[in-house]
């Protein structure tokens, strides 16, 4: 596994606001949550760590390839609570229903640059 350079989660976590992406890419998604499973209700301005905010690497599209992680870069990564990113409701985490929504969030941020 690559470890993500400080910088880049630096960087990230500046781009995405210090917190979740999960509320600005979907409305109506579940209350984000740390590693204990406790409601999320502030966001520190500076990063507090994993416990509260983690990255998670998004293969674009047309780099689907089993048993390959995406590149750590902030093209392929988003700062996600542990709720949105790890947590399992129904057989299925947020992150896994919801990556064609996250892979369209982050290629309007690519435009953006």
């Amino acid at each position: 596994m690559t470890a993500i350079p400080s910088e880049v989660r630096i960087f990230v976590l500046r781009r995405d606001g210090w917190q979740c992406i999960a509320p600005q890419v979907e409305g109506h998604s579940d209350w984000c949550r740390d590693m204990w499973g406790n409601v999320i209700t502030h966001w520190p301005a500076r990063d507090r760590g994993p416990q509260y905010v983690q990255m998670s690497h998004i293969k674009m599209a047309d780099e689907l390839a089993m048993g390959k992680k995406a590149p750590p870069d902030a093209h392929h990564l988003v700062a996600l609570c542990p709720g949105h990113h790890n947590a399992t409701v129904a057989g299925s985490n947020w992150e896994a229903r919801h990556r064609d929504t996250i892979r369209k969030h982050l290629m309007e941020l690519r435009n953006y640059r």
